[in-house]
């Protein structure tokens, strides 16, 4: 991967779209799911530029990693996790309906991921 090393542990199986990964984190890392970027990155993956305090649940939003989301939200993260300006991540997605499940709390009835964490 092309961050590896470059950024936590979290981020990077967010960016793989590896719940499992998320979860055995979370587990062992208690308040992983709310790590912050200590700078700005751009992630060619997607393309998304991942800015000094986002957290892990802002780039599972912005990389529509819908598992990776499921495992940050079940591990204590939140919509209104706020970025290093202030930015909730509820304010950060641009997909309407992305934003109204999560915001409902209607994970379950997301459509089901394909590898790599993208929408099926």
């Amino acid at each position: 991967m092309v961050h590896a090393g470059s950024v936590e542990a979290i981020f990077e199986a967010v960016l793989a779209g590896d719940p499992a990964g998320i979860d055995a984190i979370a587990a062992r890392t208690p308040g992983a799911a709310a790590q912050r970027m200590d700078r700005d990155i751009f992630v060619a993956e997607l393309p998304h530029m991942l800015y000094r305090g986002d957290t892990p649940l802002h780039l599972a939003a912005a990389g529509l990693r819908y598992g990776a989301a499921r495992a940050l939200l079940a591990a204590g993260a939140t919509m209104a996790d706020a970025d290093g300006n202030g930015v909730a991540v509820a304010d950060r997605i641009q997909g309407r309906t992305l934003r109204n499940a999560l915001a409902a709390g209607q994970l379950s009835g997301w459509p089901s991921a394909r590898p790599g964490g993208q929408p099926g």
